[in-house]
């Protein structure tokens, strides 16, 4: 065997190593999350029987406060009732230009801190899947297509004119797939159409169950082959079981995947997680997402910390394709 010979088998067997290492230490950062959040929601259950405001859970807890989000929060909760809104609904365009890496700094919104925090709690999905595909690659063919998997009935499901903004990266027509156990019954098997005053479209669909579900593979096959699929704040880390099934079919495909996540530490997990048991890609991991949401939620788990949706963003695609 030759000295070249000799190196390439040296570096292949440190490589696997370091693949067998780094799967262990996830494999234990991930038991380890999903024992904290265990240990979380029991205690927010034991609060809630006792009906201790958030405030208070965190004193008791002696965690800190973040005074200036919970101030932005009940201003913004005032604003949703004094309107009439609920979760997702669309009451503001982005404005300017496609969507970019400057983020809500390129977008034209309200200047009022509540009715901008709002509007941007709605656009931050659409705008968030505009800037993965941007960031694939493919967001000026057309259409494009993508694949939101998980979809919630409030954040990705109400106020559907949102989605035309995917057109801000440059598209004229989209078409759009919304796949979950949590799509309303009325909404399974429909499609429906929007079109912008310049002509541009954006068609969406809906199935009810999990994208593995042998149910669902016809319809999913007559979708096609999706640019991108999304899940926002998918809690990956915290159910790697629950998302296997549909993640592996996924990414057999080889479809691209993006995350969303509300903390860096999630964040975190859900970019190793990707590439140490899917082994992906990673374009984009953990990165801040320049469309977050800024309305901040207050975090049940950890009082006196607040959230917001799509805070950080992953980009992968399945190792070898695309």
């Amino acid at each position: 065997m030759g000295v070249r010979t000799r190196w390439r088998c040296l570096r292949r067997l440190i490589s696997q190593r370091a693949r067998r290492a780094a799967r262990r230490a996830l494999d234990s950062d991930l038991a380890a999350w999903v024992d904290l959040c265990a240990q979380r929601r029991a205690l927010a259950r034991r609060d809630a029987l006792r009906s201790l405001r958030w405030e208070d859970q965190a004193a008791e807890q002696r965690l800190p406060v973040d005074r200036r989000s919970l101030a932005l929060h009940r201003r913004c909760r005032a604003f949703i009732r004094a309107h009439r809104l609920r979760r997702g609904d669309y009451i503001h365009p982005s404005g300017g230009g496609p969507a970019s890496p400057r983020g809500w700094a390129a977008a034209a919104l309200p200047a009022a801190r509540a009715h901008r925090a709002v509007a941007t709690d709605a656009l931050s999905f659409p705008l968030s899947a505009a800037l993965a595909l941007a960031r694939l690659g493919a967001a000026r063919r057309a259409p494009l297509t993508l694949l939101v998997l998980g979809a919630e009935p409030g954040a990705e499901l109400r106020g559907r004119g949102k989605w035309l903004e995917l057109l801000r990266c440059g598209a004229r027509e989209a078409r759009v797939l919304f796949v979950g156990p949590r799509v309303p019954r009325r909404l399974d098997g429909t499609a429906e159409r929007r079109v912008d005053g310049a002509g541009r479209r954006v068609e969406l669909s809906f199935a009810r169950g999990a994208y593995h579900d042998a149910r669902l593979r016809a319809r999913v096959d007559a979708f096609g082959a999706a640019q991108l699929a999304v899940a926002f704040n998918s809690g990956l880390a915290e159910h790697v079981a629950d998302w296997a099934r549909s993640l592996c079919r996924l990414l057999r495909a080889g479809t691209p995947l993006a995350l969303t996540s509300y903390h860096l530490p999630e964040a975190q997990l859900d970019a190793r997680t990707l590439r140490w048991r899917f082994g992906c890609r990673l374009l984009c991991a953990a990165a801040p997402n320049p469309y977050a949401s800024e309305l901040p939620h207050l975090d049940e788990l950890f009082p006196g910390r607040t959230y917001r949706a799509n805070a950080f963003l992953t980009v992968a695609k399945p190792a070898g394709k695309w």
